[in-house]
């Protein structure tokens, strides 16, 4: 039995027809507060099921929307915005207190939140970080992490890159990327259609690079061949 073919349809059914779209929030809370760290799937869940269990649950996130990796890393196209939402609105219609733009360490500390009179804390910071290559010159000026590119473009921030763009990886991270850039000066958002995206030809080589970012006197950064 196709259990995750039946799950789409029937979620798909019910966002189409308007289905559940909000649950019970307790009558009264246990007045029992907990702080979440962070708002991608770990801490939303963690808050909705406090907040269905009665406790004052209070999420804390960074950036200016809530989501996580879902919002921020997965493009339009992949995971479309009105179906995210809601779901995001069935979760918090529980009865979270949402705060974006709180950050751990510069608007906040976990010493705070126990002086405000928070029991408890659970961290969902999330690892939104892009790994490491360990080369030289990966820090440059004009290298981008992919994951950072993807934030700001699911922001709605302008990533400003050259002509020409290399791009170090061939997973989902390396083909969203890819798809925004090829043609554009500018990293934009792209449409979310993946019907409309076309990636066309692009080069793919057994190669990986030696260093990164450009070097005195030299047209292109250097690389190795597998």
């Amino acid at each position: 039995m196709a259990i995750r073919d039946l799950k789409r349809f029937v979620t798909d059914y019910g966002i189409k027809h308007r289905l559940l779209t909000r649950t019970e929030a307790p009558k009264q809370t246990n007045g029992i507060k907990v702080a979440v760290v962070g708002s991608g799937p770990a801490g939303l869940t963690c808050g909705f099921y406090l907040a269905k269990k009665a406790y004052e649950v209070t999420v804390f996130e960074k950036e200016s929307a809530i989501g996580g990796m879902l919002a921020l890393g997965i493009p339009e196209y992949r995971l479309p915005r009105e179906i995210l939402q809601a779901d995001l609105d069935y979760i918090l219609s529980a009865g979270m207190d949402i705060r974006t733009n709180k950050a751990l360490g510069r608007d906040f500390t976990l010493d705070s939140l126990f002086d405000e009179g928070y029991k408890a804390v659970f961290l969902a910071t999330g690892s939104h970080h892009s790994l490491k290559l360990k080369i030289p010159g990966e820090d440059a000026a004009g290298v981008l992490p992919g994951m950072k590119a993807l934030t700001a473009l699911n922001l709605g921030n302008r990533v400003e890159i050259g002509k020409r763009v290399g791009i170090i990886g061939g997973g989902n991270t390396a083909v969203d990327a890819a798809r925004r850039a090829r043609g554009r000066r500018s990293l934009e958002r792209a449409t979310r259609t993946p019907e409309s995206i076309v990636v066309g030809p692009l080069g793919l080589f057994r190669v990986g690079p030696a260093g990164a970012g450009r070097q005195p006197g030299a047209s292109a950064s250097p690389c190795f061949r597998f």
